[in-house]
């Protein structure tokens, strides 16, 4: 009986996840002023009761937004422990890497496919579906589960651009993050660096204390002149903040911070690359600054808790050693050079295969003049996404970079061929989007995604 149970949760989950879906491409890609949804998201809260309300940390950016919003979530839940143990988090975040409900999570875990299914059926049951996208109702499902759950604070990833993404439907914000801004959805969101970044800096929209990761010069006055307009005040934290970098291994990187309140020594974080300090230093700035607009302080203690327990799947992650496999969704010019900088500073075995695949609204062709070394090996799947590059396209644009190409049918198929070209001492680098390394990572963890239960 109780298998019969599961089972109906399963179905019903799955029709949920079908039916929104079929709004993933209804003005999901139309960005811009004639487009603006956010009055009628914004119509469609106050009619349900503003579940969007409640402390926030607000986070845009090209690279590394994803690695800081789960610090940031980590970092304000374990605060809340020592004084408020009852309290919850929620973060969204996207893309998922298996689960649709990764993109919903209180206190770090994913909502339950119970949760999921009842939640989709209030805004698939409303008005609001009618016209509304897949990111936009996932983000108002967001909102319900936190007002559910009686969530003390959420902090939301911003899942294109800034100024029109549907998380700006919240107009009041404790503080607004800003990591590194690179030439992303040029299509959409401008052709140079000061047209994204204005874009980006849409979410600040309140005065706020704004947080900003290493940037561009012309980025940064994008940034103040937003700030400026409402009053908010900015932080840079290559001015306000210092580190050292203790110990950088293949697993982990081990470093000292010390910000305007306090100083953090002997941080550890599993993963490959000294990148992840700067996102580190953006996490634990933008969490002093959350947690003062509370009075509360963020203890040394409650960063070592905190960061201890962190995973960061798909970011410089290594899940095999023989050979060795690195798992990494860089997908813009400035994350390619971070992932070459962080292999060229260790020593990874010879030879080196890259399985790449990468997405139709991404500058591939940038990306790849930073991420491959010369004469590299380069495998090219299909993945299951429709936005994928066609792996015969970038086959033929990569070979004449002067690189050997070999095409699979899929990624299973590419993941067999690396095998055999490194056998158990070389190393395999899957990278080009956060959705190879997903596929990736189901492949070689024997993970069930939600792509096993017939969506996608």
């Amino acid at each position: 009986m109780q298998y019969q149970k599961e089972l109906n949760v399963s179905k019903l989950y799955i029709s949920s996840i079908q039916n929104l879906l079929k709004n993933e491409k209804k003005r999901s890609r139309n960005y811009s002023a004639k487009s603006n949804r956010l009055p009628i998201i914004r119509q469609y809260l106050s009619e349900i009761g503003n579940p969007q309300e409640r402390n926030t940390v607000h986070i845009a950016g090209s690279k590394g937004k994803g690695s800081t919003a789960i610090m940031v979530e980590a970092l304000i839940r374990e605060s809340l422990i020592i004084d408020e143990p009852n309290a919850k988090t929620m973060l969204t975040t996207s893309p998922d890497l298996h689960s649709t409900r990764e993109r919903i999570q209180i206190n770090g875990i994913p909502l339950s496919e119970k949760k999921f299914t009842d939640i989709a059926q209030i805004v698939l049951n409303s008005e609001i579906s009618s016209d509304a996208s897949y990111f936009e109702l996932i983000t108002i499902m967001a909102w319900i589960a936190a007002s559910q759950e009686k969530s003390l604070w959420q902090i939301l990833e911003v899942g294109l651009g800034g100024r029109l993404d549907p998380t700006n439907a919240n107009l009041h914000k404790a503080v607004a993050v800003i990591t590194p801004i690179d030439l992303e959805h040029t299509a959409i969101l401008g052709k140079t660096i000061p047209e994204i970044a204005k874009e980006k800096s849409g979410i600040i929209v309140s005065d706020c204390e704004v947080v900003t990761s290493p940037q561009h010069a012309d980025a940064l006055e994008q940034i103040y002149s937003a700030s400026k307009k409402v009053n908010a005040k900015v932080h840079e934290t290559t001015k306000e903040c210092d580190y050292i970098i203790d110990n950088l291994s293949k697993k982990s990187v081990q470093f000292d911070i010390q910000t305007p309140n306090n100083i953090y020594k002997n941080i550890s974080l599993p993963t490959l690359g000294r990148h992840q300090v700067e996102n580190a230093i953006t996490a634990i700035r933008a969490t002093e600054l959350a947690l003062s607009s509370n009075k509360k302080t963020l203890q040394p203690s409650t960063v070592l808790r905190a960061f201890s327990k962190i995973e960061l799947p798909g970011r410089g992650e290594i899940i095999s050693e023989n050979p060795t496999i690195i798992l990494d969704g860089a997908h813009t010019q400035l994350a390619a050079q971070r992932l070459k900088e962080s292999i060229d500073e260790q020593i990874f075995s010879q030879p080196h295969i890259y399985i790449l695949a990468m997405l139709q609204d991404k500058n591939w062709l940038d990306i790849l003049l930073k991420l491959l070394p010369d004469h590299s090996h380069v495998v090219l799947p299909n993945l299951r996404i429709e936005r994928a590059i066609n792996n015969i396209k970038l086959s033929n644009s990569i070979a004449k970079m002067g690189h050997i190409t070999q095409t699979a049918d899929d990624m299973k198929t590419a993941i067999d061929y690396a095998y055999k070209m490194t056998k158990s001492s070389g190393t395999i680098i899957v990278t080009g989007s956060m959705y190879a390394a997903a596929e990736a990572r189901e492949l070689i963890l024997d993970i069930d995604g939600d792509h096993e239960l017939g969506l996608r």
